[in-house]
């Protein structure tokens, strides 16, 4: 839990591949949270067809598929070969492939609750800028850790709070920072996903997203 609000340890990137996993995952992408996540990652996209999408850590390839039936053109890249061959399966229109060889000029890359665990989040937004387009964009969701420190004393059983395989989550206003030293640049995020029971105020939302493009 407490790794939404200091560091934790990388997970062994084999425990991403296992049947218990893969079950949470196929839980995580049917909840609501999941899916109001990607319909306001898709509204934020403004995808299009034969627009070119990288879906870095995809996971199930539930995102992808999701663009991929909006007519984009998508590639899928994860970096656990199980989670891949599954992808593929389900999901025969996308490309599936190992993070390792991430394709080049897209249009757009996609982050669904993906950058908290990775060890290095700035080489891996690197990585991500190198993918993208002069002037493609990413578009990425994560949990607020504001929001863990909130519901401290009302709720402990969070799904992502609870995800021991969580490495850091970043704050909304480390973000910005981290974005414009891998060389993104028109920078824009949100809090998102309050309670409707408790008042709208940033430190009551759970996730941020935020959105930035590649120079050029």
């Amino acid at each position: 839990m407490l790794r939404c609000l200091v560091p934790g340890r990388p997970a062994p990137l084999d425990r991403f591949g296992t049947a218990e996993y893969i079950a949470r995952l196929r839980r995580f992408n049917a909840s609501a949270n999941y899916l109001a996540d990607l319909k306001r990652v898709v509204e934020l996209l403004q995808p299009f067809t034969g627009m070119k999408v990288l879906d870095f850590g995809c996971g199930l390839g539930a995102a992808s598929s999701a663009l991929a039936a909006l007519g984009c053109v998508v590639t899928g890249a994860d970096a656990n070969g199980n989670l891949l061959e599954a992808a593929a399966r389900e999901h025969p229109r996308v490309v599936f492939k190992r993070d390792d060889a991430l394709p080049r000029e897209q249009d757009a890359a996609i982050a669904l609750h993906v950058l908290s665990y990775v060890p290095n989040v700035p080489d891996t937004l690197n990585r991500i800028y190198g993918a993208l387009r002069a002037g493609g964009r990413i578009v990425f969701c994560e949990p607020n850790p504001l929001f863990a420190l909130a519901m401290l004393p009302r709720n402990l059983f969070n799904d992502y709070l609870a995800d021991e395989n969580v490495v850091y989550c970043r704050s909304y206003s480390a973000w910005p920072r981290v974005l414009r030293r891998a060389g993104f640049t028109g920078i824009q995020g949100e809090t998102y996903g309050e309670f409707p029971s408790f008042p709208k105020n940033r430190a009551l939302r759970s996730r941020v997203i935020f959105t930035a493009r590649k120079v050029g």
